[in-house]
């Protein structure tokens, strides 16, 4: 029952950073939006990744993109697009062994029923597979893995066609400068190149 309890803490842990990661996303683009410092990633021919739970969506111009829209603006681009196309393939491979993961170790905790004979007494017990539970405990975490991993291709190949597309100063003037609160609620600066 104790490895339960990990797993769902560890699963629980995993959605926590996924909806603080979107909450961090929408307020600092609303941010941006309304202090007229969004030419930094949303220009007209940008990308932006925006993540939800477990998987990633591509906009363009705040319309989610296709599949074939999205290799057609990466035609020119094959780094991006081999990013973008071992991403896709392989988010639904990390989901099934993640399932596959949770089942077994579902499978070994759940046990099998055994009965035995001592000194003319029946004794029911539970024959639980250590082995099974390791090996699926390591499918699921391999398969959030996974998961992970596409998306950070996915986000790769979204930076790699921003960067080309969309070339930045390398070395950039202070225009205006704030000391305060940030978007977030700490103390910092903002500032605008």
């Amino acid at each position: 029952m104790k490895y339960f309890y990990i797993v769902l803490f560890f699963l629980y842990s995993t959605v926590c950073i996924a909806q603080n990661e979107i909450v961090s996303n929408e307020s600092s683009s609303a941010y941006f939006k309304n202090n007229d410092i969004s030419d930094y990633s949303l220009k007209d021919d940008s990308l932006k990744r925006v993540r939800i739970f477990l998987s990633s969506v591509i906009k363009h111009d705040e319309k989610k993109q296709s599949m074939k829209q999205i290799l057609a603006l990466y035609a020119k681009l094959p780094k991006a697009k081999l990013d973008y196309k071992l991403g896709k393939y392989m988010a639904p491979v990390g989901a099934v062994t993640t399932i596959g993961g949770g089942s077994l170790v579902y499978s070994a905790l759940k046990g099998k029923q055994g009965s035995a004979l001592v000194k003319g007494k029946t004794y029911d017990y539970k024959i639980r597979s250590l082995p099974k539970l390791l090996v699926g405990l390591g499918l699921f975490a391999g398969g959030l893995c996974l998961i992970e991993f596409s998306n950070e291709l996915i986000n790769t190949s979204v930076e790699i066609y921003n960067y080309k597309n969309n070339p930045k100063k390398r070395i950039g003037f202070v225009q205006k400068g704030e000391v305060g609160l940030t978007p977030m609620g700490n103390i910092g600066f903002i500032m605008k190149f």
